[in-house]
């Protein structure tokens, strides 16, 4: 390639999606501190999540249409102008409506920016390069995720939440600086957008995020209004496929999914990812509720995740180039199989249990991540990389917000039946004449123990469903050559 672009350009443009990605996921564990300052309860200041991350998966599929229609360089630069503006708006504002408006205008900011920098860093790399180019995007992307959430609780705490907007308004104007004009600019196509297809993924992924957010407060579907936004969902979802067939110009190429490596990769890839971000979410929420640590602590368990995972996600980029990547995926799938059966949650444990189990998971992650995406775009031209780009990151983000909601789902009704095993316990104390103190006291055992119960079936569940994975990996990619992993 003549003209290869300088490092720098791979620097800025790692820095604004470190960044983007910092600035989501900051936020995880100082909800009532958010609370505090917007003037409203704990519940909607999960919004201030949670809005990002549904328009992050939207955004991203803005991409391909953006890119074509003011270049790759114009598009960096807009979404990270769009960024910056709004992390100004969220560091000043005290109305939670304004807030959350804004944060959506971020997600949507970040989703373009997100599969726009993977296809910078593949387009613009040597093909001989491209393992090493996918394992610094994964880390660029990743790392946030690790110390976000403890770097955000320890601002909350020292000084403001309002700081991790304010200090992202440098970086990102840093990495504008270091790649604004660094990154070629391509040909310029004028296509028409599809609005309808826009409004009716819209009304899907927002659709799924109410479940994911009313579920546990409304008994997820014993609850009309839940099931009355599931089957809205659908329908928007199969409205949606529909018009992408038809359609001349469609939002998200769906016929990627025909590739047998894009396809079944894809599926792969967001079912172990699912599976990790939920129970990132989830543990860490098991902590603060049931052994006694606050949201600093909650957040302080990302880190051992991101010190293993680095340098094992480093690793597999070399890896990659001489183990067949559906190999690599089979063995990592057999890690968090192996990871997931050796969790086991107790009432009151120790921080530094928990941390080691962290740490696990973070191998299972730098495992799996590289050459899974690896796997995925290793069939699709040059020319269609944004095209898939876009929608392999609009279903991985989507599949993690589902992750978090299904786990979690599944673990609050698993909570419930062995709630209810033990309340009837309670009763028999209550017959024999304990006092009401006691029964109360035995009570509020029961529901801790009732809740590491159901966490722990839950996560057995998911040590199954690694094995499965490992042996679809094992039987339906042996098709992919190892050659695959150096295109």
């Amino acid at each position: 390639m003549k003209n290869r672009p300088s490092s720098r350009l791979f620097w800025g443009v790692g820095l604004a999606l470190s960044t983007s990605a910092f600035i989501a996921v900051a936020v995880q564990n100082i909800f009532p501190y958010l609370a505090g300052s917007l003037t409203t309860s704990d519940h909607h200041a999960v919004w201030v999540l949670t809005f990002m991350v549904m328009n992050w998966a939207v955004g991203s599929t803005l991409m391909p249409w953006v890119s074509a229609r003011i270049g790759i360089r114009g598009a960096f630069n807009g979404s990270v102008l769009v960024l910056i503006v709004s992390s100004a708006v969220c560091a000043s504002t005290s109305n939670i409506w304004v807030m959350l408006l804004f944060r959506g205008v971020q997600g949507l900011g970040a989703g373009i920016l997100v599969p726009l920098s993977q296809t910078i860093f593949i387009r613009y790399s040597a093909p001989d390069r491209r393992s090493l180019m996918m394992s610094l995007w994964t880390n660029a992307m990743l790392i946030p995720f690790y110390i976000g959430p403890f770097i955000g609780g320890w601002l909350a705490t020292a000084v403001s939440w309002r700081y991790i907007f304010v200090l992202s308004i440098p970086l990102f104007l840093l990495s504008m600086w270091l790649s604004g004009k660094k990154i070629p600019d391509s040909e310029r196509v004028t296509k028409p957008f599809d609005g309808i297809g826009f409004l009716m993924l819209y009304g899907f992924v927002v659709g799924v995020q109410f479940i994911i957010d009313q579920g546990d407060e409304s008994g997820w579907f014993q609850s009309g209004h839940i099931d009355m936004a599931a089957g809205l969902s659908f329908v928007f979802m199969i409205a949606f496929i529909v018009r992408q067939k038809r359609t001349e110009h469609p939002l998200l190429n769906l016929s990627f999914l025909k590739i047998r490596s894009f396809g079944l990769g894809l599926l792969l890839l967001c079912l172990g990812w699912s599976i990790f971000t939920g129970w990132t979410a989830d543990i860490p929420l098991w902590v603060e509720k049931y052994t006694g640590y606050n949201g600093f602590y909650g957040g302080l368990l990302s880190i051992p995740i991101g010190v293993t995972a680095i340098p094992v996600t480093m690793f597999m980029s070399k890896a990659s180039r001489w183990v067949p990547v559906n190999y690599l995926a089979v063995f990592a799938f057999l890690v968090f199989s192996a990871v997931y059966a050796s969790i086991f949650l107790v009432p009151q444990e120790s921080l530094q249990e928990v941390i080691f189990y962290m740490a696990l998971l973070g191998i299972g992650i730098g495992l799996l991540f590289v050459p899974m995406n690896m796997l995925v775009l290793s069939e699709i031209p040059p020319q269609n990389l944004h095209e898939a780009s876009t929608l392999a990151n609009f279903v991985r983000t989507l599949s993690s917000s589902m992750g978090v909601g299904i786990l979690g789902g599944l673990s609050y009704n698993a909570t419930g039946t062995a709630y209810a095993a033990l309340r009837d316990h309670a009763s028999f104390l209550a017959a024999v004449r304990q006092t009401p103190m006691d029964i109360l006291g035995y009570q509020h055992k029961a529901l801790s123990v009732a809740a590491t119960m159901g966490i722990n079936n839950v996560i057995r569940i998911s040590a199954w469903i690694c094995l499965v994975a490992a042996i679809i990996a094992l039987f339906s990619l042996q098709s992919v050559s190892r050659m695959a992993a150096r295109k």
